[in-house]
């Protein structure tokens, strides 16, 4: 899969076989101009970036980097020049260019700076979009609701959106953590600037400390070039360090410093780099269990949760579901142009339904329902799969407050439907013997 599409332009052949090679070998596709007229006809919005010489004839590349910006504002521009001219690099800079490159281009630094070039504008542009496309209403009502505790949770957000504080937003998973930690930045002094995010459970555990930090060439098999961190990205905005819970142990102690000295090393390098990004993190994790068990450094969770933040799973918030459910709705609706909507069954079923997997969940199952439901009305048989049995629409409360003996006769109940009543299959599906089915069936009243 190619990293990027570069338009290299340059009236000099073998610097543009050289880079269109070098760029080539690190994964991304390279079209060659000789002149900015061509380019100007070549460049679209498919490109990922623009490496301009600056000695070009007829246009010179300045006035082709002020050309190309006036098209396409966000597209990176990279000078590659032999001039030793400062007053002609520093125009190019006024012109739009991003980063400066001398001829004789070393070829590490190339791919280097062309790869930083791209993922700074890409964590902008990225920014730029979650802000365009979500006023605070849109934020506060996309993941939210409307009862008190999460009115409360919102409130929260404001008050602490502007301090420079590590942010802790913990929650089970699907109850909206990341859109949370978005939202705080989008209404922060910070909002203009990046919001670059790493899941640290999607990582594999011997690249989290380079994703985070970056490497230097060669420190390890394969690291062929230098390359900057998701924290030197995030630069002067937020970096969202998504399930800091899953973070190794043995990476804990560089995480403490970076919170507490602000400063780190890239991997394989002795140069010492400020993070000037304020950070939020979040975790489905009890932090404080895997404090005492050994699994998290305490002093790391008092610097991480300074200003924590718990978003309530929706089973306790059940105001927020139907407001939920018709904000899912006329999304779909609005995007599918089909008008929909749920029959009372089916609404009936979603409002009883205890939702382990939260908002995320919710959002699943009714863009699911929308999609198979042929006519304008959605039925609870198109929720079926949403349960185990026919039982659970009807049952599905949560657990709490109920008795061991209740949840007992709930669970076979339920099992005994699933299996349509083979007391042998419920039995194993249940983990216990034939005869015990029977001994708790006869307890419970069961027949």
């Amino acid at each position: 899969m190619k990293k990027g599409k570069i338009l290299v332009v340059d009236d000099d052949h073998l610097i543009t076989t050289m880079v269109e090679k070098v760029l080539s070998a690190a994964g991304m596709h390279v079209v060659s101009c000789g002149d900015c007229e061509s380019a100007l006809t070549t460049i679209n919005e498919s490109f990922s970036a623009v490496l301009m010489d600056l000695s070009l004839p007829r246009m010179d590349g300045i006035l082709g980097i002020m050309a190309i910006k006036d098209q396409f504002p966000d597209m990176p521009c990279l000078v590659i020049s032999a001039e030793e001219d400062v007053r002609r690099a520093v125009a190019s800079m006024s012109a739009g260019a991003s980063d400066y490159l001398r001829k004789p281009i070393d070829h590490e630094e190339l791919v280097m700076r062309v790869h930083h070039a791209i993922e700074t504008v890409r964590a902008s542009i990225e920014n730029q979009v979650f802000r365009n496309s979500m006023n605070q209403s849109d934020a506060e009502e996309s993941w939210i609701g409307v009862s008190p505790k999460s009115l409360h949770v919102l409130e929260r957000a404001r008050q602490i959106a502007n301090s420079d504080a590590t942010v802790l937003i913990t929650g089970e998973t699907g109850t909206g953590k990341s859109l949370l930690a978005r939202y705080i930045h989008s209404i922060s002094a910070l909002s203009d600037k990046p919001f670059v995010s790493a899941s640290i459970a999607s990582l594999p555990a011997n690249l989290i400390e380079s994703e985070l930090f970056g490497h230097e060439k060669g420190a390890f098999t394969g690291a062929a070039c230098e390359k900057p961190g998701r924290v030197e990205i995030a630069k002067d905005g937020t970096i969202f360090m998504d399930e800091i819970g899953e973070m190794p142990l043995s990476l804990q102690p560089k995480i403490l410093r970076v919170l507490q000295e602000r400063e780190f090393e890239r991997v394989g390098g002795t140069q010492t780099h400020k993070m000037s990004a304020r950070v939020i993190a979040c975790t489905n994790r009890d932090l404080r269990r895997m404090c005492e068990t050994g699994r998290f450094r305490q002093d790391l969770y008092f610097r991480v949760s300074v200003l924590p933040i718990e978003i309530p799973p929706l089973r306790e918030r059940p105001d927020d579901i139907e407001a939920l459910i018709d904000r899912f709705i006329a999304h779909l609706s609005a995007k599918t142009g089909q008008g929909k909507s749920l029959t009372p069954d089916a609404r009936n079923a979603l409002l009883k339904y205890h939702w382990p997997g939260n908002v995320r969940e919710l959002q699943n199952v009714l863009e699911c329902a929308f999609t198979l439901s042929p006519g304008a009305s959605i039925p609870s048989n198109q929720l079926n799969f949403l349960f185990d049995s026919p039982a659970e629409i009807v049952a599905s409360t949560s657990l709490a407050g109920r008795t061991l003996a209740e949840i007992e006769k709930l669970a076979i109940e339920q099992t005994l439907d699933s299996c349509d009543g083979n007391k042998a299959h419920a039995a194993r599906t249940l983990g216990i013997s034939e005869k015990s089915i029977y001994n708790k069936m006869s307890r419970a009243g069961l027949r």
